[in-house]
């Protein structure tokens, strides 16, 4: 999954100032009007539904604007063309007009109580700056086709190139503002511009856009749904064939493991059957049988081997019906082979006392 992309957008909400005129009815004796600069400020305005929408088209996504506001790590800079951002580009660098100090929530919009320096008071009673524009970090989800969301506000600056236009600019007398920027009617005449409010074609194509992310965010989320389910039942599928041949494969290692054991079980009992190896080794061959390839080694070896212990035909002799044995073949030619009296060692043979298994030994 793609990481998020983490920005800083400048400038997008150019919030008027709206400050109040000292001097409504003309000029000071400067030459200029001058403005009582406020403690509290707005900084961004309330979201459309979840949406903030700029004059140049960008939309963010800002659905709890108090969750925007608890991230914001407190206080930041109030400075001038966002020379905090631009750097040496600004007209000011790194200079701030103020600190904001803190920040509230009015009916979802945002407002700052700011701190000012010597400069940026005198820049706002001389009318040099007319609005306020925030600077806040986005993140963009390349997973999602929303749009980016803001996540906290990283400062704010001092401008005269409004992009959120459905504000009025700061310095319209009909407007006194008290502390509180809280907009009060005078009563004053309203000059022709004042009427020109945003117009309602344009309201009306912004609610019908943002109507229609809307539609498009929830048709987008239900075929998300629809595919991780599907995906889901594929991976619980592959899983149990997973599982059904690992059980498969373990049952067949089990019976090739039985049936090696049985053919070297058969391989070491022919071999001491036939006094190739001797019993008390088993033990050891059956070892060397179990490793790889140790069978067939075995078997090789086996076939070279001469009979070591091949019967001697002297042990396993059951006792006749009368008590009495006779001599074997085999018996008789040892004697002939060590000149000893047939008669004499078969009274031996007769006289050696029952073992208690049926085998008589012969007295050699």
């Amino acid at each position: 999954m793609t990481q998020p992309k983490w920005k800083t957008e400048l400038g997008v909400f150019l919030t008027p100032l709206d400050l109040q005129a000292a001097n409504a009815a003309g000029e000071d004796e400067a030459g200029g009007p001058p403005y009582q600069v406020p403690s509290w400020i707005p900084l961004a305005p309330s979201p459309n539904g979840s949406l903030l929408r700029g004059a140049d088209g960008r939309v963010f996504e800002m659905e709890d604007p108090q969750a925007v506001l608890d991230a914001t790590r407190m206080p930041i800079v109030l400075d001038w063309d966002h020379a905090s951002a631009y750097g040496p580009f600004s007209a000011q660098p790194g200079r701030a007009a103020a600190r904001i100090l803190e920040i509230e929530l009015r009916n979802k919009a945002m407002w700052g109580r700011c701190e000012w320096t010597a400069a940026g008071r005198e820049s706002v009673e001389k009318g040099e700056y007319l609005y306020v524009s925030p600077t806040f970090r986005i993140k963009y989800d390349s997973d999602s086709d929303g749009p980016p969301e803001v996540m906290f506000l990283t400062g704010a600056g001092l401008v005269n190139n409004p992009n959120f236009t459905q504000l009025p600019a700061l310095n319209r007398q009909e407007f006194v503002m008290p502390e509180d920027n809280a907009p009060q009617n005078t009563g004053a005449a309203q000059p022709a511009a004042a009427a020109a409010d945003p117009a309602p074609a344009a309201d009306a194509a912004a609610n019908a856009a943002d109507t229609e992310i809307a539609t498009l965010r929830d048709e987008l989320a239900e075929l998300r749904r629809e595919r991780q389910e599907r995906e889901e039942a594929r991976q619980a599928e592959l899983n149990a064939l997973r599982q059904e041949l690992a059980g498969e494969r373990e049952q067949r290692q089990a019976e090739q493991t039985q049936q090696r054991e049985q053919a070297v079980s058969a391989a070491l009992d022919n071999a001491i059957a036939e006094g190739r190896i001797t019993p008390a080794s088993r033990d050891y061959f059956l070892a060397q049988c179990r490793k790889e390839g140790g069978l067939q080694e075995f078997q090789a070896f086996v076939a070279k081997q001469p009979q070591m212990l091949a019967d001697s035909g002297l042990t396993n002799v059951p006792a006749p019906a009368n008590g009495q044995v006779t001599l074997t073949a085999r018996e008789k030619e040892i004697c002939a082979k060590m000149e000893i009296d047939p008669a004499e060692y078969l009274k031996t043979r007769n006289a050696a006392p029952d073992t208690g298994n049926g085998n008589y030994p012969p007295g050699l």
